[in-house]
């Protein structure tokens, strides 16, 4: 029997087994870099890599800011 299967029987089934490996967070992290990334773009504009990393942080920052006018008019 491969490794990880005995882990996984191990450990006493799916849920000790997600926990411990933290599976299925990736997906969280996927979904806001691609909902960023559907309203800016991908590009970074800026040539030095210090200004592409403020740019991608004024980017996620002003993403946040957006949906939460978004979510206060939805319920206003």
């Amino acid at each position: 029997m491969h490794t990880a299967v005995r882990e996984f029987y191990e450990l006493g089934g799916y849920k000790p087994w997600r926990d411990k490996y933290e599976y299925g967070e990736r997906w969280n992290i996927e979904g806001y870099n691609s909902s960023t990334k559907r309203t800016f773009g991908e590009v970074c504009r800026m040539h030095k890599k210090e200004n592409c990393l403020k740019e991608a942080k004024f980017k996620f920052i002003n993403n946040e800011r957006m949906k939460k006018y978004a979510k206060a008019r939805a319920y206003a």
